[in-house]
């Protein structure tokens, strides 16, 4: 069965990437969050948010990482949204951890690298997700695969997904993937075909996309069986695989 990850969160009803979003994904029946991890160099905290640089979200300017974890905090990242949700704020990886264990859900948690982070990133996030025994409850992603390489070897029991944009045609991102002990790769969805998902699988990789919104899209990605779906859309998602 294809599982369906919210994209950071229920984002088209709450705020992306806040404690909102995720409640809101858990309620409608999502199989997983997919969030986006950065650390703070200024003190160490592991913060839930997207973009590197700050303002979209919320009324601040600069790069996260000029932030520690209580200057990030003063600011709503819910208010541009909707004035309902002024409360918002940049939530700690501590934070969704505590909630996920009394509210039970699987995470794709995304690890942001940074070229002031890159060498200091897997550690913490990876220390803490063993604090709260995620090992088999999530997924850790991420662009660099510098990173993915540094978890697998220090953390084997845990699954790694190396996300890309781009054209692997050639299969390279995929061998490199069977090649280290990567247990997924999370392509953007359009350039994923039948026969690249099924020469994955016969290597024992699976196949998380993003993130495919529209019914068309979706059905594609069915049809070339893919494992996991990461939308922004959970209900039409829902809807679709339902058929």
């Amino acid at each position: 069965m294809i599982q369906i990850y919210a994209h950071r969160g229920a984002n088209l009803e709450r705020p992306e990437n806040t404690m909102a979003a995720f409640k809101r994904a858990r309620e409608l029946g999502a199989d997983g969050i997919e969030f986006d991890v950065y650390l703070l160099i200024k003190d160490g905290s592991l913060v839930i948010h997207h973009d590197v640089n700050m303002g979209r979200c919320e009324d601040a300017q600069g790069r996260i990482t000029e932030f520690d974890g209580k200057s990030i905090r003063a600011f709503s990242v819910g208010e541009k949204f909707s004035p309902k949700y002024k409360d918002e704020k940049v939530p700690f990886l501590s934070e969704l951890l505590d909630d996920v264990r009394e509210n039970p859900i699987f995470l794709n948690c995304e690890v942001e690298s940074l070229v002031e982070t890159k060498d200091h990133v897997a550690v913490p996030v990876m220390e803490m997700l063993e604090q709260y025994q995620m090992a088999d409850k999530c997924i850790v992603s991420c662009f660099n695969e510098d990173v993915l390489d540094e978890i697998k070897d220090k953390y084997p029991h845990f699954k790694v997904g190396w996300l890309f944009d781009a054209d692997d045609s050639d299969k390279k991102r995929l061998d490199y993937c069977i090649e280290h002990r990567f247990d997924a790769i999370h392509p953007n969805y359009i350039y994923v075909t039948p026969e690249y998902v099924q020469y994955a699988h016969d290597h024992g990789v699976h196949v998380n996309v993003w993130t495919p919104d529209s019914e068309e899209d979706i059905r594609r990605m069915r049809a070339c069986g893919v494992d996991a779906i990461i939308t922004n859309d959970v209900l039409t998602a829902q809807s679709v695989l339902a058929e």
